[in-house]
């Protein structure tokens, strides 16, 4: 079955709006703005799930399914290579 234009705009949208909202419930629930990554805490990870989540969504409004994924996981691995590399910075490693 191949979605419309129309159709996979309102989805992606729809996905994407989900993970703005569940970011911003996530992040004001745990007080996590303005905090430290701390990797222990599994509220960081719901957190940074929704910003991928986002992600997912926007990329999907305009390319396919297999693009969008690729998408996301390129835009997670860039998060996690900031991640490393300002735990290397402080002397974490």
């Amino acid at each position: 079955m191949r979605l419309t234009a129309s159709l996979k705009r309102k989805i992606g949208g729809g996905i994407a709006l989900a993970g703005l909202g569940g970011l911003f419930l996530t992040g004001s629930t745990f007080d996590l703005f303005g905090k430290p990554i701390d990797p222990r805490e599994p509220a960081i990870y719901v957190f940074f799930g929704c910003i991928l989540l986002g992600v997912f969504g926007a990329a999907f409004t305009s390319l396919s399914v297999r693009s969008s994924l690729i998408a996301t996981f390129c835009v997670g691995l860039v998060f996690g290579g900031v991640f490393l590399l300002g735990k290397r910075s402080r002397g974490e490693f």
